[in-house]
């Protein structure tokens, strides 16, 4: 390319607005020059190009700069007239899109709000602004597509403008602790993001979620892979859909990080979060669902029901504490600790009852509580537990609410995730029941 058709753009690499660009570039095929700025120490010719607002994207044609993203993308479809077309030929359809695309520039100026708002009450009320312009657009879209296709072959302003604004929504979401794409308020809108996304050209220009999110938001999960109370915490976070590292502890020789984040128990599992470890797995379980406000909400609203969930979470513990008994080699100990285990399974199905009238609620991945996962984590792998003890822990007869219940949730695939292979997990609690048990971490 000659010096005089050379393209270069002038961006940084998590900008929306540079993104947008970047990506009608693409869909065009127009090779050009990537320019990395960096906008704490701006150079010269940024502020040579831009002099006015001083910003990126800016790019540059034959030597003559261009700023403003969306005033970019029209001259790269009025200068580069191959397909696809950016904007429709026809002009009252292309003042509609120019509007709508001005209007999810207003919604990404509103995300921009929450993360510089510290203050809850202002938060709430950008929250609110944000649902309410996404309404709009949800509604304002149905009308642009009535025949519904929103995605084609030829990406046109509107899907730049969308993916650009929520391609990295994950993360957003990481940081903000609420969802700013949700699939049940906004199903256009979220299917529409989600299919753009997989489009490998759009796959190119998303920024990579662990460089956004940072070493100082990273989520990290201290755990051990056949523990109780580590899957609760793992089931938590794959519920709520929160992106996380897993560190595997070896119990017997515990790492430095373990004794270093939980010097009082020195157990697994530890949530490290920006850097701050929480422990006890109900704990870390609250945590997480009044940091991240997305659905599934793990507790109600409601303060009555609210406690009466924790009590319940509570008894489960206790329950869960006392199976140990049966792996006892002592069989008059064992017996004695599976009666107590029954009795107890019956006070929960009793309990269950009357918490739950009509039955326990159908349950998917879309409305899991704190309850349902108490119950997967403790009974998942029931099927393992009676193998290698060879009686009967759940049963159908005796607790046929509880069974159906644990049925029901080990046939979600978010909860099949998270239950330790069977092979391994028998191997492990033959070797427990002969030794002694002795995983005891909360």
């Amino acid at each position: 390319m000659g010096e005089e058709n050379q393209v270069i753009l002038r961006g940084m690499w998590a900008s929306t607005y540079g993104k947008r660009v970047e990506l009608a570039l693409k869909i065009k095929g127009i090779p050009f020059e990537y320019v990395e700025e960096d906008l704490q120490n701006k150079s010269p010719l940024l502020l040579k190009y831009n002099p006015v607002y001083k910003k990126i994207p800016i790019l540059v044609h034959n030597g003559k700069p261009i700023s403003e993203s969306l005033i970019i993308i029209e001259y790269i479809d009025e200068t580069w007239k191959n397909e696809p077309r950016l904007l429709p030929d026809d002009p009252y359809e292309r003042a509609k899109v120019r509007f709508w695309a001005g209007y999810i520039q207003l919604i990404l100026e509103t995300i921009g709000k929450l993360f510089n708002s510290e203050k809850k009450n202002e938060q709430e009320k950008w929250i609110e602004e944000l649902y309410q312009k996404q309404r709009i657009l949800e509604d304002g879209i149905k009308d642009l597509f009535p025949a519904g296709g929103i995605i084609s072959e030829k990406l046109g302003l509107l899907d730049i403008i969308m993916v650009a604004t929520f391609g990295a929504y994950k993360a957003q979401e990481e940081v903000l602790g609420f969802k700013t794409l949700d699939s049940e308020r906004n199903p256009l809108l979220f299917s529409w993001v989600e299919a753009l996304m997989k489009l490998p050209v759009v796959k190119e220009i998303v920024p990579p979620y662990e460089k956004l999110m940072g070493e100082e938001n990273k989520i990290v999960l201290h755990g051990m892979w056949a523990s109780p109370y580590v899957k609760r915490v793992e089931l938590a976070l794959k519920s709520k859909g929160i992106p996380f590292e897993y560190v595997e502890e070896d119990l017997r020789n515990k790492s430095p990080l373990l004794l270093q984040y939980n010097p009082v128990y020195k157990k697994v599992p530890v949530l490290v979060h920006k850097g701050k470890p929480i422990s006890e797995s109900l704990i870390i379980i609250e945590y997480i669902d009044e940091n991240w406000k997305n659905k599934p909400r793990l507790l109600p609203d409601d303060p009555y029901k609210r406690a009466k969930v924790r009590f319940w979470a509570g008894y489960i513990q206790q329950m869960l504490e006392t199976t140990r008994e049966l792996f006892n080699p002592e069989k008059e100990l064992q017996e004695k600790g599976l009666e107590e285990v029954y009795q107890k399974l019956q006070i929960l199905e009793d309990g269950m009852k009357d918490m739950f009238p009509g039955g326990v609620p159908e349950v998917n991945t879309e409305n899991l509580g704190l309850l349902d996962i108490m119950m997967a984590a403790s009974f998942g792998a029931y099927r393992s537990y009676e193998e290698v003890l060879g009686m009967k822990t759940l049963d159908p007869e005796r607790n046929p609410l509880l069974f159906s219940w644990v049925e029901a949730l080990i046939k979600l695939p978010v909860v099949k995730e998270i239950i330790p292979p069977h092979e391994k997990l028998v191997g492990l609690l033959e070797v427990l029941k002969h030794g002694g048990f002795r995983i005891s971490n909360k």
